[in-house]
């Protein structure tokens, strides 16, 4: 037998549009084989297909890439208003799939669409075992991914694919090196978040075991680890095998191992006690230590929080410059000026996506730069007339404002960087942009000065000179 009769049969649907999209936003390019041969280590692939308007960016552009995979691509014209009917038409192809005889025992839904989930939830019921594949941890819906019994992230995937790297080398001590996710800072290992939080993951698996009164064998461990974190799974960290983590993170003392192979395997010593240092907590720490650290954690705040990508800053200023001008005759609604601005992008611009050009509007909304025949200033009635409340330059400066106050407002303690905020909102740090970036924070309220206090932030704002900044902290100390 070429295959053995217990291999599970799998069926994987894709919403191509969604994947394409989200994976362009990380500036990763999409190669499906990658990812198609990482589904196919769960079973046997019995049917692929990706759902999406193949007449329309981005899907156009990738026709090719899914014909070479030997993926069935469905038709779904996209209507007028921009909406399409990829996202039933998927879910009813798979409930339809899984009430008949012999049906496959895994699907594969690849998207990180929350709206997935309770098409997850149904498919379990009928007894399938569900895999999702999102395109990246930080836009995928947590729902989604909690919902599926396995859960993992395309750009991971495609960035091994591209690199070529994350391998476990053993160390001349016998010890491993963790090649993928460890950096060598003064001769000692720095294990990265990422990993902590794997290990921290392993630990609590271990533990439960314990508690259970079960042998804590690497099997049952891994069946844990993947009940508590779906995305889990040793790959993720550059490792080749559960043994290669394993051994890892007993060097850096999150487990201790009994025993090492024969017919036992792996068995952790189930009472082993982790230092409560090592443990990492659900908090995200962001880095600010350098300028191209802080800039990832900006974006990583606002895609988090804000479920927001920015668009370049010369796009931005286009868009925004059309936007103006377009509303320069005669009020428009907020869905008119949304159109219009789609279809000057198509036209004139590199693809941008329409939730993109949505989210924009929104902000200059937020920002307060448009006044409304309903007196409502926010994005709330789509179907009120505006118009600018403000000149165009004052409202390039208030979005960029809104952006900066909605990463302060998510992370309260966040540090701002003037050069990695230049490079955020203006893609350089010029002498010009360094400028603005420092006026915008200065706006926030926010110090780039860790020795300056608020009030001596309050008195320069309010023009004093630096002596009687001095005398009155001195007054007040008094």
């Amino acid at each position: 037998m070429l295959l053995d009769e217990r291999t599970p049969s799998i069926a994987v649907f894709i919403d191509a549009e969604n994947l394409l999209t989200e994976l362009w936003k990380t500036g990763i390019r999409l190669r499906m084989k990658p990812i198609i041969d990482r589904i196919r280590e769960e079973g046997r692939i019995a049917s692929i297909r990706a759902y999406g308007d193949w007449s329309r960016q981005p899907l156009i552009g990738f026709v090719q890439e899914f014909r070479t995979n030997v993926i069935e691509m469905v038709e779904l014209s996209t209507s007028a208003e921009g909406k399409n009917t990829a996202d039933i038409q998927l879910a009813l192809d798979a409930l339809e799939m899984a009430m008949q005889p012999a049906s496959p025992s895994v699907f594969v839904i690849v998207s990180g669409d929350r709206d997935f989930v309770p098409l997850v939830q149904k498919l379990k019921r009928y007894g399938k075992l569900v895999m999702g594949v999102g395109h990246c941890e930080t836009s995928t819906s947590k729902l989604l991914a909690d919902a599926c019994d396995v859960f993992i992230f395309a750009d991971e995937i495609l960035e091994r694919a591209y690199a070529n790297d994350g391998i476990v080398v053993a160390a001349p001590t016998g010890q491993a090196i963790l090649a993928a996710d460890a950096l060598k800072v003064s001769g000692e290992t720095k294990i990265s978040r990422k990993l902590r939080k794997a290990f921290t993951l392993l630990a609590k698996a271990i533990a439960s075991c314990g508690r259970d009164g079960l042998p804590a064998s690497d099997s049952l461990v891994q069946v844990r680890m993947r009940q508590l974190d779906s995305t889990f799974y040793p790959g993720r960290y550059g490792f080749a095998t559960f043994h290669d983590f394993a051994a890892s993170a007993e060097a850096a003392g999150y487990a201790k191992i009994f025993h090492r192979g024969g017919v036992e395997g792996l068995v952790f010593d189930a009472t082993f006690q982790v230092d409560p240092e090592l443990v990492l907590e659900d908090l995200v720490d962001y880095d600010y230590s350098t300028v191209e650290a802080a800039v990832d954690s900006y974006k990583d705040i606002l895609r988090t929080y804000k479920k927001l990508e920015l668009l370049p800053w010369a796009d931005r200023k286009r868009l925004v410059a059309h936007a103006w001008e377009y509303l320069a005759d005669s009020p428009k609604t907020y869905d008119d000026l949304v159109a219009e601005l789609s279809l000057y992008a198509a036209a004139n611009m590199s693809w941008v996506n329409d939730k993109a050009i949505e989210l924009l509007v929104r902000t200059l909304s937020i920002a307060r730069c448009f006044v409304s025949d309903d007196g409502c200033p926010h994005f709330f009635n789509t179907k009120c007339h505006v118009k600018p409340a403000v000149t165009l330059d004052e409202a390039l400066h208030l979005m960029n404002f809104t952006y900066l106050n909605g990463i302060k407002l998510a992370v309260p303690n966040v540090e701002f960087v003037v050069d990695a905020v230049a490079i955020l909102l203006f893609d350089e740090a010029t002498e010009e942009t360094r400028q603005e970036a420092q006026k915008l924070i200065a706006e926030l309220g926010v110090s780039t000065q860790p020795e300056e206090t608020a009030l001596s932030m309050a008195l320069k704002k309010a023009g004093f000179a630096e002596e009687e900044q001095e005398e009155t902290s001195a007054e007040a100390d008094a």
